[in-house]
């Protein structure tokens, strides 16, 4: 009976957020289009912005164009560098499509991006403003650039391993490693009194490469007191996923270890050799924008926000949207 119950109360929850849909006509008001500037400044690389425009959420014409007489500049420590010059590039694609005959293929969008050949150096600040007839005028402004954060990979011990065999649809031997490891990311904090604000991402590496060789997935999980307790996939693609925040909050000035629990599942056209597959583990000191921006990023793309209040993405871009952020970055393989 016990079973029952909760199965009829699931289905009446189900029932009830079902038929509480009613049809509600919009009478608030239209808001216009603004700049949308988005920009993530690392020291020794060129700054690179990717700007665009923001539509109104009931517009059909979806389109997010940058607006052909669009000029846009960039400053660092309120001096003037000079024009970002317009690009067209790759900003990201979807997952592996299936088309006739199972071909698989790859959607992209390409997008305006705006280039500068400047490099600029720790502790600089960055600027990016934008124009254009019938816009306001937006920009955004970054924290000083982050230093390269103090951290390195410990050790870390299998706890579970199995290779096995199975034929495939085109009765092709394909091998299967299962395995489960803990690895230890020890990093010490440099500037005591100072909030810090860090990203650690487990990353996938070649994982695309199964046509030649494997395929091979990687889900972290933590439990740790300064993730807290969590199943995530701790930014296991770029695209689409803002997990592994933290700060120096619990080990302001000093050194802390993370425990980091990785499961492993591979594929493999040839019987593999029993070493660990090798990953990359990135770790990088972000600025407070860019903290703030992927925290409310993964709070509206939680599951539970259909039931809670809409969460507004964090924006430091004056007259305007996005982010001009900065980071380092630095990634070590085990």
């Amino acid at each position: 009976m016990r079973i029952n119950r909760l199965i009829i109360t699931t289905v009446f929850g189900i029932v009830l957020l079902v038929s509480c849909s009613k049809q509600i006509e919009f009478n608030g008001k239209e808001t216009d289009p603004k700049l949308v500037i988005n920009c993530l400044a690392e020291p020794g690389h060129p700054v690179t912005a990717y700007i665009s425009k923001s539509y109104f959420f009931l517009d059909e014409n979806h389109n997010t164009d940058a607006p052909a007489d669009l000029a846009a500049s960039l400053y660092v420590n309120d001096n003037h560098i000079g024009e970002l010059a317009p690009s067209v590039d790759t900003v990201w694609y979807d997952w592996y499509q299936y088309g006739e005959g199972d071909t698989m293929y790859l959607t992209y969008k390409l997008m305006t991006a705006y280039h500068s050949d400047y490099r600029p150096a720790v502790g600089d600040i960055v600027k990016v403003t934008a124009s254009a007839n019938g816009f306001d005028n937006a920009e955004g402004t970054s924290h000083p650039l982050p230093y390269a954060a103090d951290w390195s990979l410990g050790d870390y011990k299998i706890t579970a391993w199995d290779i096995d065999y199975y034929i495939d649809e085109e009765e092709d031997t394909i091998w299967s490693l299962v395995g489960s490891l803990e690895l230890t990311v020890n990093i010490r904090d440099l500037s005591p009194n100072q909030t810090d604000y860090y990203r650690l991402l487990a990353r996938l590496g070649d994982y695309d490469d199964y046509m030649n060789d494997y395929r091979l997935f990687v889900y972290p999980t933590y439990d740790d007191p300064v993730f807290g307790s969590v199943e995530s996939e701790l930014g296991l693609f770029d695209n689409g996923n803002y997990e592994g925040t933290f700060t120096d909050l619990l080990f302001d000035g000093k050194s802390y270890q993370i425990k980091l629990p990785l499961s492993m599942n591979a594929t493999f056209k040839n019987r593999p050799d029993t070493t660990v597959r090798q990953i990359p583990i990135t770790m990088q000191h972000i600025t407070k924008d860019y903290y703030l921006y992927l925290n409310t990023c993964e709070q509206d793309d939680c599951l539970m926000q259909l039931l809670t209040e809409p969460v507004q993405t964090h924006t430091n871009v004056e007259g305007g949207y996005g982010v001009v952020v900065g980071m380092t970055k630095e990634s070590l393989w085990f």
